[in-house]
């Protein structure tokens, strides 16, 4: 057996084999390049029972390499947080894919490998330039000053290192700086350990950024800017951090860096600003280097109709408006036809393989097209400012002036004509926030059944529990709890295990619940903030049962966020019901959050309704362990009585294993069954331990899993 790991040239790519390797150390053969070298599966022989390990690079631009291996019999592990297009569902594939914009590989191989080497995710998530998650993941494995500082650093000291156009631009070629940080276990050990290695890195960076400060904007407005780097190794190598360092200082401001590298060719990075990561990719995919080139991390997963683009794109970055018949553009610019004739005149030329495309400019109808990454400009160059000020348009509080007097070329049409195709389609844009982040983590971890229910991936829980209560004795339950899906069947359905009104019995406590159920869930509508399901199944009595459950979520702000639930059920011989439940959640710190839960229950054979309230706070300590303190109070209303008021802690680890899980739970109840009884205080402990099976599927377009062999 052959191993091959294919990993992204930059800071991301190296930290994310780092820490597989690190986990998992073997002999493997090395393929990777510059940053923007990213159809690296094409230098990938492999056959039958052969392992590869791809990271941090796109899989739509490496699809037809990806259906060669897996054809020829590899089993390849992949992960990226690039736009994947469709992923091959294949029983050789394992993929790992997460295009969230505070996303990285690095952030995904740490997740997969359950923070085992969490420092080299973070220089990776910092390389990336995903602050605010480098941050945070940091905060649970308590780096903090001057290592975090450090970290940092070296983060972009290593994505530094990767920028340009060809091995001979850079410090150290990849695959070598890859070996030189593999035997340290930590990045402080590594600064310290190769002083003559992180010293190069260093003093490259900090000489090149400093030439690159020096550089004035070719145009710039409130909400956009154009750089135009010279033809020298140290502009190509800046290229990427130097955007990523503009962004950082005008999070307002999309920007575009252009490099010369030789023969009148442009090598250009696009960043989106940082408060409205959208738009970078519908230019950047439009390339053959795709993500990479165009460096669409701060992206949103929207689309635009390709004849939509292309007029646009034609209009904004020619300067003209793209006509029906007659000449293809009008305006001050010409274009060049694939037989390398020029179109037109002006001040922006296209050549070489020929950057913009019209195949034939006498064929009325037919639209441009975009074809090369590299392309020729005039050092006059208003349109590609245009471009960028129409993919990022400014908020309602940046200056309204110059966007196109200042911009846009005198007598073009973009300054004047209204754009009539949407340019994202807000109705499906992601909201992300540090609360949900957190919420989606703790749910998660504390092994909720709405996050078993709907996780991308199958889960089952074992779990032993142990009771004792001060009233009715000691108690031991052992139960199967979770999803499998069924691809082979319907990328839809799953088969489903749970304990009976589990997500009832979260709020409402009921000790009568003690049914397990089976059955199959079936996904009607999952979108951006919503999901439908519907179920049917039956219980250990062989009772029918079904329901139809909906769940809303919605990040209201960065430490906000409400969720909304609603299950209509029917049960044998209880009849329908229905079950309403709110959660509002706060987020005190990146760690630390506040959840005030309501839940209303109503069924058709009971007497009035049973509610309930509690509130948690919840602190992840670490990647391994989390504390919930909560408070809680239950009831009816027919007879109207507060059946019960209780406090408690709970208490989870991660032991030994990554899926074995063990709690401690002591609590303190006021309990009532009946107006006629008096209330009584009562001590409860409970220990359980719960054994995790994760059965890593294809579902979702923030992350998709398919079974596959360990990378």
């Amino acid at each position: 057996m052959r191993y091959v790991d294919v990993f992204n040239g930059d800071a991301d790519g190296i930290c994310a084999l780092l820490q597989l390797r690190l986990a998992s150390p073997r002999d493997s053969e090395l393929v990777t390049g510059v940053k923007r070298d990213i159809d690296l599966l094409r230098r990938v022989r492999a056959g039958d029972g052969d392992s590869i390990t791809v990271l941090d690079v796109s899989m739509e631009k490496n699809r037809e390499d990806l259906d060669r291996l897996l054809a020829n019999g590899a089993r390849v592990f992949y992960a990226d947080h690039h736009f994947s297009g469709e992923v091959p569902l294949h029983p050789n594939l394992q993929s790992l894919i997460n295009t969230a914009p505070e996303v990285c590989t690095s952030l995904l191989i740490n997740g997969h490998l359950r923070g085992t080497h969490a420092a080299w995710a973070v220089v990776g998530a910092f390389g990336d330039n995903l602050g605010t998650s480098a941050r945070a993941l940091a905060t649970t494995i308590g780096m903090a000053g001057d290592a975090l500082a450090a970290a940092e650093n070296l983060g972009n000291y290593i994505n530094y290192n990767g920028y340009g156009p060809s091995l001979e631009d850079l410090h150290f070629a990849p695959d070598a700086l890859f070996e030189r940080l593999r035997s340290f276990p930590d990045p402080a050990d590594f600064m310290a350990g190769d002083r003559e290695t992180f010293a190069r890195l260093e003093e490259g960076f900090r000489s090149d950024m400093h030439a690159a400060a020096a550089i004035k904007p070719l145009r710039g407005t409130a909400s956009s800017a154009v750089y135009l780097l010279p033809d020298e190794a140290w502009a190509r190598r800046v290229s990427g951090v130097f955007s990523n360092d503009l962004v950082n200082q005008y999070p307002e401001r999309a920007h575009a860096v252009l490099t010369e590298i030789g023969g009148g060719d442009l090598l250009v990075s696009v960043r989106a600003p940082l408060a409205r990561r959208t738009g970078a990719d519908e230019i950047c995919r439009q390339f053959p280097t795709g993500g990479a080139q165009g460096r669409c991390r701060h992206q949103s997963s929207t689309r635009c109709g390709s004849g939509a683009f292309h007029r646009r794109v034609c209009r904004l970055l020619c300067g003209g408006r793209l006509r029906k018949t007659g000449s293809p553009v009008t305006g001050d610019a010409r274009l060049v036809r694939t037989d390398g004739s020029v179109v037109d005149t002006g001040r922006m030329t296209y050549s070489g393989a020929v950057g913009l495309r019209y195949p034939d400019a006498v064929v009325p109808g037919r639209r441009a097209s975009m074809s090369e990454n590299r392309f020729r400009m005039s050092l006059a160059m208003p349109s590609l400012a245009c471009i960028l000020l129409a993919a990022f348009p400014p908020t309602a509080n940046a200056a309204p002036q110059a966007e196109s007097d200042e911009v846009c070329a005198a007598g073009s049409d973009c300054a004047s004509t209204p754009v009539d195709e949407s340019w994202v389609d807000d109705s499906y844009e992601y909201v992300t926030s540090r609360t949900d982040s957190l919420a989606v983590w703790l749910d998660s971890f504390f092994a909720t059944p709405e996050a078993d229910l709907e996780s991308a991936d199958s889960v089952l829980r074992l779990r032993t529990e142990y009771q004792w209560d001060e009233e009715d004795g000691n108690d031991v339950k052992v139960r199967l709890r979770g999803k499998v899906d069924l691809p082979r069947i319907n990328r839809r359905l799953s088969l489903v295990f749970a304990e009976e009104d589990e997500d009832r019995d979260q709020v409402i406590p009921n000790d009568d619940s003690s049914d397990n159920d089976v059955g199959l869930q079936y996904r009607l509508s999952e979108r951006t903030h919503s999901r439908l399901y519907f179920s049917v199944g039956t219980n250990s009595s062989l009772d029918f049962k079904s329901s139809l459950r909906y769940r809303f979520v919605y990040p209201i702000s960065q430490d906000w966020r409400w969720q909304f639930s609603e299950r209509l059920y029917y049960k044998q011989n209880d009849g329908f019901g229905a079950l309403t439940r709110t959660d509002l959640d706060y987020s005190l710190s990146d760690n630390r959050i506040i959840r005030w839960t309501n839940q209303v229950d109503y069924g058709e054979e009971t007497d009035g309704l049973e509610w309930g309230s509690k509130l948690n706070y919840q602190i992840r300590l670490n990647e391994k362990e989390a504390l919930s303190y909560f408070t809680g109070v239950s009831g009816e209303t027919d007879p109207s009585l507060t059946k019960a008021y209780a406090v408690g802690v709970r208490y989870r680890r991660n032991l030994f294993r990554p899926w074995i899980f063990f709690e401690i739970e002591p609590s303190h109840e006021w309990r009532r069954e009946s107006t006629e009884e008096q209330r009584q205080s009562v001590w409860i402990l409970t220990f359980r331990l719960e054994f995790l099976e994760e059965l890593k599927n294809r579902r979702g377009s923030r992350e998709r899993t398919v079974q596959g062999g360990n990378p």
